[in-house]
């Protein structure tokens, strides 16, 4: 039976369709302007989506969700609201803006396949010029957006499609320029690290050429806001005042009044990735407290990839954390309910378990360095390998996902940013 044949849902709403994990028929709409939608849970696989009942639709598919109870009312992280904010705030509670779907064949099936081969040097050099080219242009375009200036953001557009078409040629190379090494210059350098990184998580989900774009760029842009906060520097956030917290978690607002002239040319996926991407799906995130259900499937992608530049990265008040250490992490917030399941499944894919630039030791003695994934083998990865404490110029290559006896015993310690 074709479900949606049986459904007769207003001619203006939209039917949410199928489970986007299980696929199972969803008896949901939409909500339409002004219509207070409810928190629903697939019966099959619990994800969570926020609709209206069709109370019309065959009993066998009304049991496919039940709803869930509502949160207590969170209080928001920050007190500051704006005409944009309440814009923002009224389509999320709403329901609105927050639906995702593929526009065009997935971009993972433009990338180039490297299998069990070292970097290029030339490419490598290559890579590196662009993370530096690319700083300063969105150096720039802060800079102009703070002065309240005519700013181009055709800059962060080109920054990243060059950004996209390097995951493309090599997205491994990339993932290990732009994620394991860390030079400064934030926030600008910063935002350009996370967008090649949230690309290429959101490459290894499937999504298209467009979507990942908007993810970048709203990546990019996020952190402009931080350019009107007098106390905003690269400290890591946990170790900050309370007094200095609530200026920072301000941020996300500060960028869209910054960018409010040009908002007409902002898609609304970039939107919701600047507005959201500090969000935590258990609702302790900022600026709104926003939980899973109210938080764009992008701005998702983008929360793991920041929190992970940000751990391997060395702040003014602590050193790096190793790529290891900082996977970790992560994979144990998920499980407490901070992070998206899918989105760090994406990030496990495109790092692996033992992330790109992490030293290893395996079980024949031999030392390693990972510098390329292996699909969903996670704890299985391609490394160079080699006996002693030195490297040599022209270490031995293994996909270890090929080598049934050779495994990873442990990531060695002291190798990060």
């Amino acid at each position: 039976m074709d479900v949606t044949e049986t459904a007769k849902p207003p001619p203006t709403t939209k039917l949410l369709g199928t489970c986007q994990q299980c696929e199972s028929p969803l008896p949901l709409r939409h909500p339409q302007p002004g219509e207070q939608a409810l928190q629903w849970e697939c019966t099959q696989c619990g994800r969570t989506y926020l609709g209206i009942l069709l109370d019309d639709w065959p009993a066998e598919f009304q049991g496919n969700v039940r709803a869930v109870a509502p949160p207590a009312a969170a209080k928001p992280s920050s007190p500051l609201e704006t005409d944009l904010s309440r814009e923002l705030d009224a389509k999320i509670t709403q329901g609105l803006s927050l639906d995702l779907q593929p526009r065009g064949r997935p971009f993972a099936e433009q990338v180039q396949s490297h299998g069990a081969k070292p970097y290029d040097a030339r490419t490598q050099r290559r890579f590196i010029q662009l993370i530096h080219r690319t700083t300063e242009q969105l150096r720039g375009l802060f800079s102009t957006l703070a002065m309240h200036g005519a700013a181009q953001l055709d800059v962060a557009d080109s920054i990243s499609r060059n950004g996209l078409s390097r995951v493309a040629e090599d997205r491994d190379l990339l993932v290990y320029v732009g994620a394991t090494q860390s030079w400064g210059d934030f926030p600008a350098r910063h935002a350009v690290r996370v967008s090649m990184l949230a690309m290429s998580v959101g490459t290894a989900l499937g999504w298209d050429e467009q979507t990942l774009l908007n993810l970048g760029t709203g990546c990019l842009v996020h952190d402009a806001g931080l350019l009107s906060i007098e106390s905003a520097t690269d400290v890591d956030e946990q170790q900050l005042s309370d007094d200095d917290f609530a200026e920072i978690v301000k941020h996300p607002l500060l960028t869209f009044e910054l960018l409010k002239p040009y908002m007409d040319r902002i898609p609304a996926a970039v939107r919701m990735v600047a507005y959201q991407m500090h969000e935590r799906c258990d609702g302790s995130g900022y600026p709104r407290g926003y939980r899973g259900s109210r938080i764009h499937a992008l701005a998702k992608i983008a929360a793991v990839a920041e929190v992970f530049i940000s751990l391997v990265s060395t702040r003014s008040n602590r050193p790096a954390m190793a790529p290891y250490e900082a996977l970790s992490k992560i994979l144990h917030d998920t499980r407490d309910g901070l992070f998206d399941p899918q989105a760090v499944r994406g990030l496990l894919n495109t790092v692996s378990l033992f992330p790109i630039g992490s030293h290893v030791s395996l079980n024949d003695g031999r030392v390693g360095r990972v510098i390329r994934t292996t699909a969903e083998e996670y704890d299985r990865p391609i490394v160079e390998v080699w006996r002693g404490d030195e490297p040599p110029s022209n270490p031995g290559v293994i996909d270890l996902s090929r080598r049934g006896g050779l495994a990873i015993t442990g990531a060695l310690a002291g190798t990060g940013s």
